[in-house]
């Protein structure tokens, strides 16, 4: 071999333009390739009428109108690879799946260019139907889960080609941009805002201490945390750089707001609350709650209202909640919330997870800031964590004395939903 510091920089240059030519010539045949898929599919007989991320999830819904079929699926399909997506499909209507938290698993997704179709099977002869795109969303970008200090980023775009609309989901292996993170932890209350207090505690310097704590277990494990607050400051519940704000600025697939009960009532027993989004499978709450109660020695909740399972909890707004919320728009001169009895109550949970939870604090009440992001097609999956009673004794001394039993159930939780 002749040492290259002895040939030429004619021989050097050319050497540089033949290896450029020759990547450039297989990265055509690749596209070339890809883009033959296209060819014979069939066009605008399925449209998305909505799609969103929603922690690790991308949830496509949409119509869809094809007869003549045996089976029908949704898939992922690159030039060598065709994957098999669950999902929900009768009556001309299909859904990556039912629940918000739920559907494409992005990052079990492997390295390369897919495209999204529906697929139809009759007498063993395969269709395949480009999904168009009826929403007034455009393209997507998600990072996955830091995992042995590596991430991919997913492009999720509609294009056209030979007047085709289409969906493609395009995998690569990046580094995770300074601004994006895995989780965000949320101390609850600070500042002017102690929350509950009890026997000279507050509940503001229990969850900050239980949150500078549990972002460095979940560090320990190779996670990219961040906190909405490290100190005893006070947040803004929405806007820029507020609570809320943080979560969506930060990009974060999971946000865990930690805070503590309380009640006016003599009680006697205390225990774990999680409250999970309406519209969510309720399974990773449900390990939350079962991981806590063994790991810290403590003991689901008694409390009845709104609860879904032992220790999980979805509250979403009743209906003199309404009236009330209806009242004060009518007071202050603007149009009413459009809240339901489905509507996620805790706006921790639900003005994080965009139109996935249906977040709707747009401005219209000037009492408090706008929530900017809204309307947001990406969203964050949030719980809210009660981990206790403060004014339960035997509570308010197993979250003092007992942190490391909370903080590890929470982190083997997580370990578990995430797969790492």
């Amino acid at each position: 071999m002749i040492p290259l510091r002895k040939l030429s920089l004619k021989k050097i240059l050319t050497f540089f333009i033949v290896i450029i030519l020759i990547i450039t010539f297989i990265l055509k045949i690749t596209k070339k390739d890809k883009l033959k898929l296209l060819n014979n599919t069939i066009d605008n007989a399925v449209q998305v009428n909505k799609y969103f991320i929603y922690g690790n999830h991308l949830n496509i819904s949409g119509d869809f109108k094809i007869d003549n079929y045996d089976e029908i699926k949704l898939v992922l399909k690159s030039t060598n690879n065709e994957i098999e997506l669950n999902s929900n499909i009768s009556d001309g209507h299909f859904e990556s799946s039912s629940y918000i938290n739920e559907g494409i698993y992005l990052d079990n997704i492997p390295i390369g260019d897919y495209f999204v179709f529906l697929k139809t099977t009759t007498k063993d002869k395969n269709k395949y139907y480009n999904l168009s795109n009826k929403t007034n969303y455009n393209d997507l970008n998600y990072y996955t889960i830091t995992k042995n200090k590596k991430n991919n980023l997913i492009n999720i775009k509609f294009s056209s080609y030979s007047n085709k609309e289409f969906l493609s989901i395009k995998v690569t292996e990046t580094k995770l941009p300074d601004n994006y993170y895995d989780i965000v932890i949320d101390a609850g209350h600070g500042g002017e805002d102690p929350g509950a207090s009890y026997a000279k505690h507050s509940e503001s310097d229990i969850t900050l201490d239980y949150a500078l704590n549990l972002k460095e277990a979940l560090q320990n494990i190779g996670l990219k945390v961040k906190l909405t607050r490290d100190n005893d400051t006070s947040l803004d519940s929405y806007g820029i750089n507020s609570r809320t704000g943080i979560v969506y600025e930060t990009n974060a697939k999971y946000t865990f707001s930690i805070h503590l009960n309380s009640s006016e009532d003599n009680i006697k027993s205390g225990g774990v609350e999680i409250y999970s989004p309406n519209g969510a499978d309720t399974s990773f709450a449900e390990n939350l709650a079962r991981h806590i109660v063994n790991s810290a020695q403590t003991n689901f909740s008694h409390n009845e209202s709104f609860k879904i399972k032992d220790g999980v909890y979805i509250r979403t707004f009743t209906k003199n909640d309404i009236n009330s919320s209806i009242t004060t728009a009518k007071e202050k001169g603007y149009n009413p919330y459009p809240i339901t009895t489905d509507t996620t109550y805790y706006f921790m949970i639900r003005e994080t997870g965009g139109i996935a939870t249906g977040a709707y604090v747009d401005g219209r009440n000037k009492s408090y800031d706008k929530n900017p992001y809204y309307n947001n097609n990406i969203g964050s999956e949030s719980y809210l964590m009660e981990l206790g009673f403060i004014n339960y004794q035997k509570d308010l001394n197993n979250l003092l004395y007992n942190q490391e039993g909370y903080i590890n159930g929470i982190v083997e939780a997580i370990k578990e939903e995430i797969n790492l």
